[in-house]
């Protein structure tokens, strides 16, 4: 087991949330830093192309470096333990 392939709980549904980017990575200082993202969109009323907010992580610096590995590893395959569950 490689340090990135913890055991994870989710005692609740966490929702996925689709980005397009990232905008930004701020220093909170105290070893904090903040990623926000977004996505772009067509506004329905105006159809000028948008990009909106889509997100805000503060994480720890260290997590920002494991961040940046697992990036640079790539996706895996979800293991069949893993798929989501489908109801009916």
């Amino acid at each position: 087991m490689s340090a990135f392939d913890i055991p994870l709980s989710e005692p609740c549904v966490v929702s996925d949330v689709y980005t397009s980017a990232c905008a930004a990575i701020d220093d909170l200082g105290d070893g904090m830093a903040r990623l926000i993202f977004y996505s772009v969109q067509r506004c329905p009323y105006t159809g000028k192309t948008e990009r909106v907010l889509q997100a805000k992580i503060v994480l720890s610096k260290p997590a920002l470096s494991d961040l940046a590995m697992l990036a640079a590893a790539g996706p895996r395959p979800l293991l069949p333990t893993e798929l989501p569950v489908l109801a009916n």
